[in-house]
């Protein structure tokens, strides 16, 4: 089971979101207030960027860390997600409904640059919330490569 929620399902009228293929996470028909999501207008809907507290959210919900993965990146839990980290979360998040093989090892490396200009610089917030996503993404490859 995972401890992500359903970020559709977030979003007030999620069902008629459509996967965002630019930076966003989805693109809307409508606009709406939500803690969890920053509507920014499109020519034709709204684009949906997730926020600080969807990634709050996601970190609230998560267990304590059972994997090496998730033990390192725990100095980060926490911490008020940055700019540069949601904009990761929301391509990790698109690659869950959408899973990629070659798209997750490309995020995955990004998530590590990212993690280590955190460690060398300082901040980071995000990047728990991202490895907890890292590691559900991984399950589900692995689950379809099963199957196939």
């Amino acid at each position: 089971m995972s401890v992500l929620p359903d970020f559709r399902g977030l979003f007030p009228g999620g069902g008629a979101c459509k996967r965002d293929r630019g930076p966003g996470l989805y693109v809307a028909p409508t606009r709406a207030d939500t803690p969890y999501f920053t509507c920014v207008p499109l020519k034709q809907g709204f684009r949906l960027l997730p926020t600080p507290a969807l990634l709050a959210l996601v970190e609230s919900r998560a267990p304590d860390p059972d994997s090496a993965l998730l033990r390192s990146f725990s100095r980060f839990r926490g911490l008020e997600a940055e700019q540069d980290t949601l904009l990761l979360f929301a391509e990790g998040a698109k690659l869950r409904e959408a899973p990629e093989p070659t798209r997750l090892i490309r995020w995955q490396k990004a998530l590590r640059r990212r993690a280590a200009a955190c460690m060398r610089l300082g901040g980071g917030g995000g990047l728990y919330a991202c490895a907890l996503l890292e590691e559900e993404l991984r399950v589900m490859i692995a689950e379809k490569e099963e199957i196939l």
